[in-house]
């Protein structure tokens, strides 16, 4: 079993400019792309992204108010 380090990673929210819609900005240090789990749902979103063999970026952010999912490229 592959035990790894949880680490919150560091999180921007914001209303993005176009239709009043939220923009999340994501630091997350030695993660490729393609390696991020994301997931937004009404009441917020989980993500998690291996970072190395030892730690994980894991966390789920809740929401001051429940929004329509709906990604970019939609």
């Amino acid at each position: 079993m592959n035990k790894r380090t949880k680490i919150t990673p560091c999180v921007c929210i914001f209303l993005g400019d176009q239709y009043g819609g939220l923009k999340i900005e994501l630091e997350l240090p030695r993660v490729n792309k393609k390696d991020i789990s994301f997931e937004m749902m009404k009441e917020g979103f989980y993500l998690s992204a291996p970072s190395g063999e030892k730690e994980e970026y894991s966390s789920y952010f809740y929401l001051a108010q429940n929004v329509v999912p709906k990604r970019e490229d939609e």
